[in-house]
């Protein structure tokens, strides 16, 4: 890196200056591609709200692997069925460099313009069936980069960023292709997959994708404020820049553990501060300005956007609440009966705008949202930073009754009163599923996945 360059890198597919907060997570994929394929995380699927560091974790994985001469297959789902095709381009220009082969015939490299698709749903012991002109070649192609692989004792690591935006038969095609290479060949392909929330209950409630039902699951949280700090100095310090002491907890503060905030924040306080080699506060309060807009834009409002009325609603009454909230509290304040509010609470844990504590206890998965619609100055200052017109927040509903609100200790008391019940109704039922012990303890099956990780079924 240059000196004078911008260390920080929000939205550009890098992976950022430092993966400060993530060494856990790093280590766990790491140690799951050193082992080999019998490993449980050899093939995982990562999930996370819009902003947590997906995209980032997932190349900062893809780079380390191929520093030690491992094959890398890097994809992103658009949305648009052409998957398969970008796999094909990539696995031929990877063949291309390994064998000093010719790359693919020019018609197959025109498949990402859409000539390659899927035709069929049919593939023995799968209950999916698939052309025989698409699968058997995408098919053989891995099988070659993976054998390739394995003669020179290394790995072939294929990832797809974005997979919620995949469709159902391209995550079911990809599921019987890693099937037949990992799990019956038994070649060293591991996979790595990233999307939102909603990825864990398209492929849980889908039959024909039990490959990734089996595969290990990794959930990315928000940063605290320790590993936000490090963030932002370590890539500082590199280039031999600082920043002043309330400017740093000033955008710790601003950037909320959002990793991709934190990129936004050091990336614009970086360019006001030129030449300059102290960042002031003052650059750090219109970065975060900055970073604010963009966040309603690419955070907020998709998510907003795509909710029912009765749904905006509940998110609204929520936002009344410090911390957790209750369904019955919700149900009060908006009207709605307690059956329909869980029912449209499930839907909205889906989709990755609340997370569920227990059976009736919810709270924000973005802590953005509960402050663009309590209205805070958030939303003024990211306005009159740049000038542009932000939607305003959501009136209040007229009559509201507040229940008391709960205070962040008695808040911490019930989380780890509730993950206590948990880890003991595991420990004497540990062959139950994650649906059995959430009915035991009265807590959502999210959340007892979240407290007890990846285990073998």
């Amino acid at each position: 890196m240059k000196e004078n360059e911008n260390p920080f890198t929000p939205g550009f597919g890098k992976a950022p200056p430092s993966m400060a907060g993530r060494d856990e997570a790093i280590t766990r994929i790491v140690n799951a591609l050193n082992a080999g394929p019998n490993s449980f995380d050899y093939a995982m699927v990562v999930t996370g709200i819009r902003g947590s560091g997906k995209t980032a974790l997932v190349a900062h994985i893809a780079e380390l692997m191929h520093s030690r001469g491992w094959g890398v297959l890097q994809v992103t789902a658009s949305g648009d069925e052409r998957l398969e095709a970008a796999i094909q381009v990539r696995s031929s220009e990877l063949s291309a460099r390994a064998s000093r082969l010719p790359r693919l015939p020019r018609i197959l490299r025109r498949s990402r313009f859409g000539f390659s698709r899927l035709r069929g749903v049919q593939a023995a012991g799968f209950g999916l069936e698939w052309d025989a002109a698409t699968q058997p070649l995408l098919s053989q192609r891995l099988h070659h980069l993976a054998r390739n692989a394995a003669r020179r004792h290394r790995g072939l690591l294929l990832t797809v960023d974005e997979m919620h935006k995949a469709s159902d038969t391209e995550i079911a095609h990809m599921a019987v292709c890693c099937q037949e290479i990992l799990g019956v060949s038994g070649l060293p392909m591991a996979f790595l997959g990233a999307g939102l929330p909603e990825l864990r209950s398209r492929i849980d409630s889908n039959d024909g994708m039990t490959f990734f039902h089996r595969c290990g699951r990794l959930r990315l949280g928000l940063l605290d404020d320790t590993a936000s700090r490090s963030a932002l100095l370590e890539p500082l310090q590199r280039l031999g820049r600082t920043i002043e002491e309330d400017a740093l907890d000033a955008a710790v503060q601003r950037a909320m553990g959002y990793p991709f905030k934190l990129q936004l924040i050091g990336y614009h306080a970086w360019s006001t501060a030129g030449a300059e080699e102290t960042i002031t506060k003052g650059s750090v309060v219109g970065a975060a300005h900055t970073a604010d807009q963009i966040m309603l834009s690419q955070v907020v409002l998709p998510i907003w956007t795509h909710l029912s009325d009765p749904e905006q609603r509940l998110l609204q009454a929520m936002s009344q609440d410090d911390e957790v909230s209750s369904s019955d509290d919700l149900s009060a304040r908006t009207s709605i009966p307690a059956l329909t509010v869980e029912t449209h609470l499930q839907e909205m844990e889906i989709v990755g705008a609340i997370e569920r504590l227990s059976v009736h206890e919810c709270c924000f998965q973005h802590p953005l949202m509960k402050e663009w619609l309590r209205g805070t100055e958030f939303n003024a200052g990211a306005q009159t930073a740049l000038n542009w017109h932000l939607p305003s927040p959501p009136p209040d509903t007229p009559n509201r009754v507040s229940p008391p609100r709960i205070s962040a200790a008695q808040n911490k008391t019930k989380r780890s009163d509730l993950r206590a019940a948990i880890l003991a109704a595991y420990s004497a039922h540990p062959y139950e599923t994650n649906a059995q012990l959430a009915r035991r303890v009265g807590a959502s099956r999210s959340y007892v996945g979240k407290v007890l990780g990846p285990r073998k079924r």
